[in-house]
């Protein structure tokens, strides 16, 4: 009986030996396929790439290392790599760009790669332990004339994001961006589809915006009891219209308003429905908001004659605020039907149209050549189908980006008309972008039209009342159009759009 217990006590102890011999051949297994990166995520793709350098040699990317033929010694790859300084035998690169970075004339070679640490050998004080896979780019000088060719420039800590692939922006790309056009721009794309730019500044890579934000709001109408509000309560301060709305407006590159109350320095012809003219504190107050375009084309644009539009126009000139909407015929706006902004190196093209004025014009200088007018209102009743399609190419040609401001449909109706869908239908066959609608004074729908071809038009069809004081509960809730474009890897397009909706009557007491 001793004997087969002492039998049974060996069997147990040869099992536990080899167990435990298994368990440390495993984990020994997995920290060395840990160390060659055999458990980086499934995700990454390794490019093949073989590029040459005049005057340099070859450099050959193949399965994630990196080797090294010298000009003219096709035989030498392994030994090439004697003259290549990587930093770490370690890395595992995914890809290889070689380009002019700093814009000195010389090429650098850029890797994104693995390495183990988010850190390099300097890592912070407070990291006990850094010893997990993830990404970076490293940069490195091309130097032919030295025993060792390849040295290392800069490098990132860990990129902070899944790189998924990069490209070099082209030159028109660059140089809309307002970057010496000698120092190129890497485009960088992550898995979720998001984008950075990156360019040389100083000493080494800075992350720049590679999107344009937009706040736009609807009718900005100054009725009496406001009026009467700003002038007489608040001493004629009317920043109390715009200080909700101060942190919205702060935080998007573009933010947008329709004027529908011209501006005017004298306080004789101040009024309100139906012959709107505010005092130019109004539009202080719009200024000291932050607002950036305002659009004026829409039916009370003309309340107060070429004088309110004049006013205004000057107002906003001095306060560089772009006016749309109004073609300006004295020669320095010129007279195209749009403005062209530029933000983050993304060209905007915006236009204004109103389906009509209150008044004509001619009203107000009876005599005048009608090709002599001071300013002429983006009027689509005035324009044929073919007109405005023209119109809408021309600034195609010269935007990355077009957007329409219309100022159209059925007042105090959330029904979409027909007019507009015509209108919308009509701007998404000429390419626009996005279309942003005003003057029904309630909100309506949203929605996204597509092209045969697939193009895409973002439509708010109506933003209702911004700042206004009418009766009834649509007409005193608004929405404020938020939405995006930017740099994808394929070219500039909507990245994101919503809407909120916002209280449109401001708190006023007049007792």
């Amino acid at each position: 009986m001793k004997q087969f217990f002492s039998e049974k006590a060996k069997r147990r102890f040869s099992i536990a030996a080899i167990t435990v011999a298994a368990i440390f051949c495993v984990v020994i297994a997995i920290k060395l396929l840990y160390g060659n990166g055999a458990f980086l995520p499934g995700w990454v793709t390794w490019e093949g790439k073989r590029i040459d350098v005049s005057g340099t040699g070859t450099f050959v990317l193949e399965k994630g290392r990196l080797s090294f033929i010298p000009e003219g010694d096709p035989d030498a790859a392994d030994n090439g790599m004697d003259a290549v300084r990587l930093t770490d035998n370690g890395l595992k690169i995914s890809d290889l760009l070689i380009y002019d970075v700093d814009g000195d004339g010389d090429d650098e070679m850029v890797l994104l790669l693995w390495k183990r640490g988010k850190f390099g050998n300097s890592k912070p004080f407070w990291m006990e332990n850094d010893d997990k896979w993830s990404q970076h780019i490293f940069i490195y000088d091309i130097n032919p004339d030295s025993d060792i060719i390849i040295r290392q420039k800069w490098c990132t800590s860990e990129i902070g994001r899944d790189v998924f692939r990069w490209r070099i922006l082209d030159r028109d790309e660059n140089i809309r961006l307002k970057k010496d056009p000698k120092i190129n721009t890497l485009l960088i794309e992550d898995r979720k589809g998001e984008v950075t730019l990156w360019a040389w500044e100083s000493f080494g890579l800075k992350n720049y915006d590679a999107c344009v934000s937009f706040a736009c709001f609807g009718d900005n109408i100054i009725h009496q009891n406001i009026l009467d509000y700003g002038l007489y309560k608040k001493g004629g301060d009317f920043s109390f219209l715009y200080r909700d709305f101060k942190k919205d407006i702060a935080e998007a590159d573009v933010a947008v308003l329709n004027l529908e109350s011209p501006l005017i320095d004298d306080p004789k012809l101040y009024g309100g429905y139906p012959s709107f003219g505010s005092p130019v504190e109004v539009g202080r107050a719009i200024s000291d908001a932050g607002f950036d375009v305002i659009n004026c084309a829409n039916n009370h644009i003309l309340d107060k004659g070429p004088y309110g539009i004049k006013t205004t126009c000057d107002f906003f000139d001095s306060k560089d605020i772009t006016v749309t909407g109004i073609i300006r015929n004295n020669g320095d706006k010129g007279t195209k039907p749009y403005e062209i902004i530029i933000k983050n190196g993304i060209r905007f093209a915006l236009y204004n149209y109103t389906y009509g004025t209150n008044h004509q014009m001619v009203k107000f200088l009876p005599d005048s050549d009608p090709d002599e007018l001071p300013y002429r209102i983006c009027d689509l009743s005035q324009i044929s189908e073919d007109e405005l399609r023209a119109s809408l190419a021309e600034g195609r040609k010269g935007a990355d980006i077009v957007i329409v401001f219309a100022h159209w449909g059925d007042e105090y109706s959330t029904e979409i008309s027909d007019e507009q869908r015509r209108y919308a239908s009509i701007f998404n066959e000429c390419g626009v972008d996005a279309v942003v609608g005003s003057h029904p004074h309630v909100c309506q729908d949203v929605e996204i039209l597509k092209r045969d071809d697939g193009h895409e038009t973002l439509v708010y069809y109506s933003l209702g009342n911004f700042r206004a004081s009418q009766d009834g509960e649509d007409t005193s809730r608004g929405a404020e159009a938020l939405f995006t474009f930017g740099y994808t890897f394929d070219g500039i397009s909507l990245t994101d759009h919503s809407v909120r909706e916002i209280e449109s009557c401001p708190v006023i007491e007049l007792q």
